[in-house]
């Protein structure tokens, strides 16, 4: 039988808090930065093997091919099947695309479960969780409080799971828990409405509910071409959806646009 990597709980939603380690020893972080670098090197070797390989699959990597990348790196065999599903991942998302190009791994991000990290209550006052890395990673403990953000999620039910996404970016070296909550039972009673999407109002439903009519003035002004403006259109969507009244509403209809496939059509 051939394992694959699958989620232990999927019927659970999932969000992330992330805390910059910017209060935290700078030896512990110099270590984990040092980490990072190495680990996506591993990862991108990884990458490289399965496209040239032609290996898209979602099975575990074989033993011989974990192996080599412990030689070469000198990391340990949990670290390396830890990288390599990172990159069968990676891989994997190229599998539907038209044209295929193989991908690398920039950004410094590694996913780690509980086989290499251990988060515990703080044992004093002076913080709140504290982290252990270990199993190939430097053995320290990172303690950390919590942020606003991760007080509102708890405060609303998530719960901190056993994983973390270990990162840097130009602020600094970051930790990014990782909260999950059960997802709520489907609605079996009320009335179904329709969404559409426009540009003088973001979203306008069947009930005569107008949304997001802000958003205009924010789309002109940054436009959609640089990417952090995109990402920042995309979150003020999403912010703005919150507004919808679904009281007695068990479900939303997307209005699809055919427009674009309606022309391509036309000789």
């Amino acid at each position: 039988m051939i394992k694959k990597h699958k989620r232990t709980k999927s019927g659970y939603m999932r969000r992330t808090s992330r805390v910059y380690l910017a209060h935290t020893n700078a030896g512990k972080v110099e270590a984990l930065r040092l980490f990072l670098l190495l680990y996506v090197n591993v990862v991108n070797y990884f990458i490289e093997f399965f496209w040239s390989s032609k290996n898209f699959t979602a099975a575990l990597a074989e033993k011989f091919i974990t192996s080599r990348a412990v030689n070469r790196f000198a990391i340990t065999a949990r670290l390396a099947q830890c990288a390599a599903k990172q990159a069968k991942e990676i891989v994997r998302s190229q599998k539907e695309r038209k044209i295929k190009t193989m991908p690398l791994l920039r950004r410094k991000v590694a996913t780690l479960d509980s086989r290499f990290v251990t988060i515990e209550s703080f044992q004093g006052v002076a913080f709140d969780l504290a982290i252990t890395f270990g199993s190939g990673l430097p053995k320290i403990t990172i303690p950390i409080n919590s942020t606003a953000h991760l007080n509102r999620l708890c405060n609303a039910g998530w719960q901190i799971g056993k994983s973390i996404r270990l990162g840097m970016d130009d602020q600094g070296v970051w930790i990014e828990l990782i909260l999950e909550k059960e997802k709520p039972a489907m609605r079996e009673e009320g009335r179904i409405i329709g969404i559409d999407r426009g540009f003088r109002k973001a979203f306008v439903t069947s009930d005569e509910q107008e949304i997001g009519s802000e958003l205009k003035d924010l789309i002109k002004k940054k436009g959609k071409r640089s990417k952090t403006s995109y990402h920042h259109l995309k979150t003020e969507m999403f912010h703005a959806l919150k507004q919808l009244k679904l009281d007695g509403v068990k479900a939303i209809v997307l209005a699809v646009c055919a427009l674009r496939q309606d022309r391509q059509q036309k000789p």
